[in-house]
């Protein structure tokens, strides 16, 4: 699901604040990083004080990611990648299985490593007609 889906469920009661979830988001976006997050147990939150800056985003709520003994870390998800101060990309992708989100984030690094290696096919296919215009003036004064 997405963060919209999420907020249906919060307000429908099928999901609720303290909750936990599971979140994967694998992008390569138009600057040409990688962003992962690889399967993440996590609990819904609001935010708090401490989060002043998140809520410029204009999120409800946020994830906590959870220590292996189930106390939330002190690190904040947000439910919306944000690059130089913009939200990109939409949300991220939120499972309520562990399962789910293993097979989703294969899926979504199959999906990200076809883009790159397309990207890269792109990008030698560029270099080679540069090439081959250079010896082709090379050839031309020989």
């Amino acid at each position: 699901m997405r963060y919209n889906d999420l907020l249906n469920r919060i307000t429908n009661g099928t999901l609720a604040e303290n909750d936990d979830v599971w979140l994967v988001d694998v992008r390569h976006d138009d600057l040409g990083t990688l962003n992962i997050i690889p399967p993440t147990k996590a609990r819904i939150t609001a935010p708090d004080d401490r989060n002043t800056e998140l809520d410029r985003h204009g999120a409800e709520h946020y994830f906590r990611p959870l220590k292996k003994n189930g106390d939330m870390k002190v690190a904040v998800i947000r439910p919306y990648r944000v690059i130089r101060g913009l939200m990109r990309d939409g949300s991220i992708h939120i499972f309520l299985t562990q399962d789910e989100a293993n097979r989703a984030y294969v899926q979504q690094c199959e999906a990200v490593k076809e883009q790159v290696q397309q990207e890269q096919d792109n990008s030698n296919r560029r270099f080679e007609e540069k090439l081959a215009a250079l010896d082709a003036r090379i050839s031309s004064v020989r």
